[in-house]
This record gives structure tokens, sequence and C-alpha cells, in this order.
């Protein structure tokens, strides 16, 4: 299964998680408002949002990157 993170600095409404998780069907998808946890990092196949540069260091499935 492909996992997705959600990197987001404004907390997301209901909806804007219904309407993410409808277009990402079939993934799983996680949230994190501040910090990502290692696990998250090192399992995450996509990424929405702006990390900070140094965490992409431990994405090691990592396949797309949309800022």
């Amino acid at each position: 299964m492909t996992n997705l993170l959600v990197f987001h600095q404004r907390r997301l409404t209901a909806e804007q998680k219904e309407l993410l998780q409808a277009a990402a069907q079939g993934m799983n998808v996680e949230y994190c408002e501040d910090a990502a946890s290692e696990e998250q990092l090192r399992n995450a196949d996509v990424i929405f949002g702006n990390p900070a540069p140094a965490v992409l260091r431990n994405c090691r499935r990592l396949r797309l990157l949309q800022l």
C-alpha cells in the first residue's frame, strides 16, 4: 500500500481531509501538523506539504514530494 504523508501548518477541516482521502483512493493517508515521526518519514511514499529539508534524508521510500 502506498503511504501518503500530509504536512500542514494550519488545521485541516474534516471536509478537506475527506477530499484528500477521496482523491487518494487505496492509499494510507496520515496527517502531521508539526513534525512527523521517524516511522512516518521512513514509510512515506508521497509527501504533500513543506517538510524541513533535513527530514527528507530519512525518507527511504519517497517517490514524490509535492510542495
